[in-house]
C-alpha cells in the first residue's frame, strides 16, 4: 500500500488478499500494508527494517501471516530479525485473514 503521511503501523501479510482482508477486519489509520508474496527473504526483512527506520521510532510492526506451519516459520524469522518488543504477532482464527473475512461475510 501507499505509505501514509504519518506511519504508526506496518502490517506484514503473506499475500495481497490477506493484507486487504486484514484491513477490512481490523482497519487502522496510518498503516502500511506489506505483502511478502508467500516467501520471506532477507531482502524483504531488510526492506521492512528500512521502512521502519526511515519513519518514526514508534512504528509498531504487526505480523499477520497465515496460521499454519509456514506462518510459524515466518514469525520466527521476523522475531529473530526485528526488534521483538516492536513486533506484534496477530494470528488469524482460520488459516489466513481472507478465510476469516469469508466466514464473517459469506457470499
Amino acid at each position: 500500500s501507499n505509505i501514509p503521511p504519518r506511519l504508526n503501523h506496518i502490517v506484514i501479510a503473506e499475500s495481497v488478499i490477506d493484507a486487504l482482508s486484514y484491513h477490512q477486519l481490523k482497519p487502522t489509520e496510518n498503516t502500511l500494508y506489506v505483502s511478502i508474496g508467500g516467501a520471506l527473504a532477507m531482502e524483504q526483512i531488510e526492506c521492512i527494517k528500512s521502512l521502519k527506520n526511515n519513519t518514526s521510532n514508534t512504528v509498531q510492526l504487526i505480523s499477520a501471516v497465515d496460521n499454519d506451519k509456514e506462518g510459524l516459520k515466518y514469525n520466527a524469522k521476523l522475531v529473530a530479525a526485528l526488534e521483538p518488543d516492536k513486533l506484534t504477532i496477530d494470528k488469524p482464527i482460520s488459516k489466513d485473514y481472507n478465510e476469516d473475512l469469508q466466514k464473517l461475510n459469506p457470499v
